[in-house]
């Protein structure tokens, strides 16, 4: 089983499919390429909602956020125009958001993956030196996966 269908499997409670043409507009209307690791999972699963992360990240006292929802792609750039225009730096887009409404981002200006949270309450960016697919890596080997 690979890293996407795990995650899937253990934290997704439904998805939002995605097609590859409309990532392609979403890249297009950004003027960024999207990392292939998150094209990928996209592609293959959709935009899955993951509540019980918030639980474990608890239960296990994890220093990581809980990747609660991964941000729709038909909502795409609608969703980084509002966090934009709340102060998010423009050097960034959001592609999911925690239970308290901060943001996972990667950099406009790299198609790496890292990946960074921006925190709304204290309008901060912060790199958590992860890229997409060891964060969710990262989220599995919290439950032992």
């Amino acid at each position: 089983m690979n890293l996407y269908q795990s995650f899937v499997e253990k934290f997704a409670q439904s998805t939002a499919t995605a097609s590859i043409s409309e990532l392609e507009s979403v890249e297009s209307t950004l003027k960024a390429e999207l990392p292939g690791s998150y094209k990928n999972f996209i592609a293959s699963f959709g935009a899955t909602h993951n509540p019980t992360l918030l639980d474990v990240t608890v239960e296990t006292d994890s220093d990581l956020s809980d990747l609660n929802e991964f941000v729709q792609v038909s909502n795409f750039v609608k969703f980084n125009e509002m966090y934009w225009s709340g102060g998010m730096p423009r050097t960034v887009y959001a592609f999911a958001t925690d239970c308290s409404g901060n943001a996972f981002c990667f950099e406009l200006s790299s198609d790496i993956g890292e990946v960074f949270l921006y925190d709304t309450d204290f309008n901060e960016l912060e790199s958590l030196e992860l890229t997409f697919d060891q964060l969710l890596g990262e989220y599995l080997s919290l439950v032992g996966v």
